[in-house]
């Protein structure tokens, strides 16, 4: 996202500081959930769509390890991405380094529990469909119905709140629901990974001793 956002700046180097500020948190709070999308696209839904479920499976620490490592992963892609943009942003626009409403740490927050929410969403979903284009079409689900009809289904959930608020809704609960929302699913997914991964074991049945249920789950 660095060079979109220098252009971007150029766009908006002569308008007001605070339009400015607000046309940067426009452009993350819109761009930040597809990176997230993106970034946790193949972390639980790789091996099912290679057929190589039960291998994986036998490695040590097991499918919840395997998971979390791909998160890791994922948000190893996300945070520096995300970073680096703000960085190039307040490079060019003092007020962003500033404390105050205008700040980058401001807008750290105000533009991350949108991609938060959009990305454990995506993860949901791919472990739902056991493929990463569920995970996707999930995700550009709300996406795409807040760009196209502002709150008209998410309501309090309105991603964009920051940048195109709605009368009525305070951005802080706003943003708190968000996160709030984002952890259920990602709760949520974990679950649905758990049971999917039990369910793998019970099959195996008396095959390898790694992918062996234990006594009791099945």
């Amino acid at each position: 996202m660095g060079p979109p956002a220098l252009a971007y700046t150029h766009l908006l180097i002569d308008a007001p500081p605070g339009t400015r500020v607000l046309g940067v948190v426009g452009m993350l709070e819109t761009g930040l959930p597809l990176l997230a999308l993106v970034a946790v696209g193949h972390a639980a839904s790789l091996e099912w769509e290679e057929g190589s479920i039960e291998l994986s499976l036998s490695y040590a620490g097991g499918g919840l390890g395997l998971l979390t490592v791909r998160l890791l992963v994922g948000l190893g892609v996300f945070l520096p991405v995300t970073a680096a943009t703000l960085g190039a942003f307040t490079l060019l626009m003092p007020e962003l380094a500033d404390p105050g409403p205008l700040s980058v740490f401001r807008v750290a927050w105000l533009v991350t529990p949108p991609a938060l929410l959009v990305g454990t969403i995506g993860l949901l979903a791919s472990i739902a469909g056991k493929h990463y284009v569920a995970g996707i079409a999930a995700g550009l689900l709300p996406w795409g119905l807040d760009l196209l009809m502002p709150g008209k289904v998410t309501g309090s959930l309105f991603l964009f709140q920051a940048s195109h608020p709605l009368p009525g809704l305070s951005l802080e609960a706003n943003r708190w629901w968000l996160m709030a929302a984002a952890l259920m699913v990602l709760a949520l997914a974990a679950t649905l990974w758990g049971r999917r991964e039990r369910a793998v074991r019970c099959q195996a049945g008396g095959g390898r001793p790694g992918l062996r249920a234990a006594r009791g789950d099945c």
